[in-house]
């Protein structure tokens, strides 16, 4: 515009200079055109990045808590054998449950789906172990007032799987010891005979087929909208199945507590390297990384509770 302005009025020979006042209009008109332009498509181009930015602590603290729960999961996984799988796939069961927690999917709406997931879970697994049963029966492995035993305890498992929204794994530890001492007792047929330890022996055999067979169908109907639950459920029965296999062979203590303790750490650490190395290279600032930390110490503290 100042450039506009500074052409003369004349030229040398005292006409008057051409096109000068198209000139100005022209330059004026250009700036007036910036102007408006800017002020409409500036706020316009800009308001994602605005939105974006007002949402990045927030945005930021969850991204990096699923960045650092997945890499404890792939962790655990590294470290999973088949002394360890149980404890294993409890610990990873676990840290899905803490990644939907802070996705905000564990409603009270979510909840009864995940209870439902789990009911329908267990009736396939249930069914699974009837089959099994069934097979065994065929192969002699088994008699056939054992296996009538077998499914009347599959029976009442069912029933209650059935019936309650609510419910609870009932191949628990806890009730495998009385089981063994109860199942198979008969003392009015072979009073002369070790019943209890023989039917002991016999149910930990039937146990250990029909719960791979479990694994096997729950397996087998796992899909990627039941995944977490069904490998929650499958780590009940790789920790009966190990529970089982060291059954009657001198070992007093139950290895699974220790072994989940120990990838529980395992997971920890990572979760703390994951930490680290996101603040490093700037991906979450330091009131993140800080609270990220207080969870890690929470858990921590927990599982060492827990022991």
């Amino acid at each position: 515009m100042a450039g506009a302005f500074s052409i003369p009025y004349v030229l040398q020979d005292g006409s008057p200079f051409p096109e000068r006042d198209l000139i100005i209009f022209l330059a004026a008109g250009v700036i007036l055109f910036s102007l408006i332009a800017a002020s409409v498509f500036l706020p316009v181009l800009a308001k994602d990045d605005g939105k974006s930015t007002e949402e990045t602590p927030q945005k930021s603290e969850r991204k990096a808590h699923d960045i650092m729960l997945n890499a404890a999961i792939r962790a655990v996984k590294s470290e999973m054998n088949d002394e360890n799988k149980a404890a294993a796939l409890a610990v990873v069961s676990d840290l899905s449950k803490y990644i939907r927690q802070a996705a905000g999917q564990l409603t009270a709406g979510k909840r009864k789906d995940i209870q439902k997931q789990e009911t329908a879970i267990n009736l396939i697994a249930t069914r699974a172990e009837r089959k099994e049963v069934e097979v065994m029966l065929d192969e002699n492995a088994i008699a056939s007032d054992a296996a009538f035993k077998c499914d009347s305890w599959l029976d009442r498992k069912e029933m209650m799987l059935a019936n309650r929204a609510n419910t609870q794994f009932m191949t628990s530890i806890s009730e495998i010891g009385r089981v063994l001492g109860h199942l198979f007792t008969n003392r009015s047929q072979k009073p002369n005979q070790p019943f209890m330890l023989e039917n002991a022996e016999l149910f930990r055999q039937v146990k250990l087929r029909t719960s791979e067979a479990a694994i096997k169908a729950i397996r087998a109907h796992m899909n990627d909208g039941n995944r977490v639950v069904a490998l929650s459920v499958i780590a009940k029965y790789e920790r009966v199945i190990a529970k089982l296999r060291t059954w009657n062979q001198g070992k007093t203590e139950d290895p699974f507590n220790q072994e989940k303790l120990e990838l529980q750490m395992v997971a920890i650490q990572e979760q703390r390297n994951t930490v680290q190395q996101l603040y490093e290279n700037g991906e979450i600032t330091r009131d993140v990384a800080a609270k990220l930390r207080r969870f890690i110490n929470d858990v921590e503290a927990t599982a060492l509770k827990n022991t």
